[in-house]
């Protein structure tokens, strides 16, 4: 279990990050992408929830670690994703990190895990776009530019 403390006020936990000896186990079996999912707000102390998780053989996603920050900033995602490598101790297999469109992920990652792809989670990709009309019939074809599917030709 990682906890770091920078705020000037004495006895206030500002950040913590842990896994279980399950949680490293199964990231050792599925390292290749990992899935980033962040909340918040939804707590009293308003800290913010990370999980990274792993999708196992049967296509569910487990989760490998949880954190929690005061802020969401690139220098708390940065400290999650040391704390990350410093836990699982090898994180080189990770070939891809899928996240949502929050830039202050983009940018740890981009600064932690510099071999891996960042890929942008098609449900989050939607939605931002969604926001950004109201004609139902622009949003299904927005949509459906997001979705991959293969097709007959």
């Amino acid at each position: 279990m990682e906890y770091y403390s920078d705020e000037p006020i004495r006895n206030s936990l500002t950040r913590i990050c842990f896994a279980t000896y399950e949680q490293m186990e199964l990231y050792k079996q599925f390292p290749e992408v990992v899935g980033i999912d962040s909340t918040y707000n939804t707590n009293k102390g308003k800290y913010s929830l990370f999980q990274l998780l792993v999708t196992d053989n049967f296509g569910r996603g487990r989760p490998v670690l949880f954190a929690w920050t005061r802020k969401e900033f690139k220098r708390d995602v940065v400290w999650i994703l040391d704390c990350f490598r410093q836990i699982m101790e090898d994180t080189s297999k990770t070939e891809s990190f899928i996240m949502d469109c929050a830039q202050a992920e983009i940018a740890a990652v981009k600064l932690t895990h510099r071999q891996a792809h960042i890929v942008l989670c098609s449900f989050h990709v939607c939605r931002a776009f969604c926001r950004k009309t109201r004609n139902p019939i622009v949003k299904k074809y927005l949509c459906r530019l997001v979705q991959c599917k293969k097709i007959r030709i």
